[in-house]
């Protein structure tokens, strides 16, 4: 349960025998390794075959001398083999660096050499666009028989990935998560969203955009099921509806643009939504409310783990709120000299805030 009180919010997270997602996800694997996890077009993987995917690419990185501390470049289109890579690299007890093949060459380049990425992890077909990278390059898709090397024991302090921001301030910055705020996260969310074994989530998202990480990680935790949109279909929105409807989709979380697509394509299935990234205006606002089951805008920067606040969207809603913060989060509005204000900078605190840019001490320090 999660306690509000004016901008604070406190809930519990899991045991600590139960300390990262990794874990979580490997009580799903346990309770039941027959359930589909992941269903990617043609392919389907249940949840003994995804965690045996994701061992076999930790220990391809383990015995490459990859570990805690160290960072894995993941250059993938969605596929049934992505999430299997971004498990394995969190099950080596390393963290991973989300590089979209859409993104420009010259974006992809920056980020690889800016980072100090150790290896890279890829798709077949992806490998000759990688751009010049002198460090081992392992193919998803291309597994090789690795030995078996001990289990790293994740601790929440751990760095799960780092994420660069857009740059629309400047420089492409990395922002560093650890897995204790990636967990308050997800644990948060799925109190607010009450997800269990019956959710069906659609992965519509860019790995680079970090909302995936909702996507991608709650039904995993939970015992759900993520149905990948690959990248042609998430940019259709027919097609988008039909793989809705065809797979019993029940959550759908886009930005305010991306609800458009589906919209304009006649979409009004009885999904919950969630939608954010964008300003959501009143109308978008109406309009999804009568044709979702239940919608919840959302917003965060990516300094704070995804999401920062949530709100329930009700019907012929006349204004549009972001909400109250989810657990163990705080929220201020202050102004220029850090009064408390109606009108001014928001300020967020708690644990999700991400552990700072990576190699930027002085403007993590500001």
């Amino acid at each position: 349960m999660t306690e509000t009180t004016g901008v604070h919010t406190r809930a519990e997270l899991p045991l600590p025998d139960a300390p990262t997602i990794v874990d979580l996800f490997e009580d799903q694997v346990a309770e039941g390794p027959g359930r589909i996890a992941v269903v990617a077009g043609a392919r389907t993987l249940t949840y003994g075959e995804l965690n045996q995917a994701a061992e076999a690419v930790a220990a391809r990185l383990r015995a490459a001398g990859i570990g805690r501390g160290d960072l894995v470049a993941l250059y993938a289109d969605r596929s049934a083999d992505m999430p299997a890579g971004l498990l394995g690299v969190l099950k080596a007890g390393a963290a991973y660096l989300p590089l979209d093949p859409g993104y420009p060459e010259a974006r992809i380049a920056m980020v690889l050499g800016d980072s100090g990425a150790r290896a890279v992890l890829t798709l077949s077909h992806l490998r000759d666009s990688l751009p010049p990278f002198t460090g081992p390059v392992f193919a998803l898709d291309e597994p090789t028989p690795a030995p078996q090397i001990p289990k790293y024991p994740l601790k929440r302090g751990d760095r799960a990935y780092v994420l660069y921001t857009s740059g629309s301030t400047g420089k492409p910055k990395g922002v560093v998560v650890p897995h204790g705020a990636l967990l308050n996260f997800l644990w948060s969310m799925r109190d607010i969203l009450a997800a269990d074994s019956g959710d069906v989530w659609l992965a519509l998202t860019s790995l680079s955009f970090d909302i995936s990480g909702l996507e991608l990680y709650l039904p995993l935790i939970t015992g759900g099921r993520m149905v990948v949109a690959d990248a042609e279909t998430a940019r259709d929105g027919g097609r988008l509806r039909e793989l809705i409807t065809r797979q019993g989709v029940t959550h759908v979380q886009a930005t305010p643009s991306g609800w458009r697509v589906l919209l304009d394509a006649g979409f009004a299935a009885s999904v919950t939504g969630l939608v954010g990234g964008e300003a959501l205006p009143v109308a978008l606002a109406r309009s999804l409310a009568d044709r979702c089951a239940r919608l919840v805008n959302v917003y965060g920067p990516t300094e704070t783990t995804i999401w920062s606040t949530s709100w329930e969207v009700p019907r012929g809603t006349a204004a549009v709120s972001i909400g109250t913060p989810i657990g163990n989060t705080q929220v201020h509005v202050v102004d220029e000299q850090l009064n408390p204000a109606e009108e001014g900078e928001l300020l967020i605190g708690g644990l999700g805030v991400a552990d700072g840019y990576l190699g930027r001490p002085s403007l993590t320090a500001e």
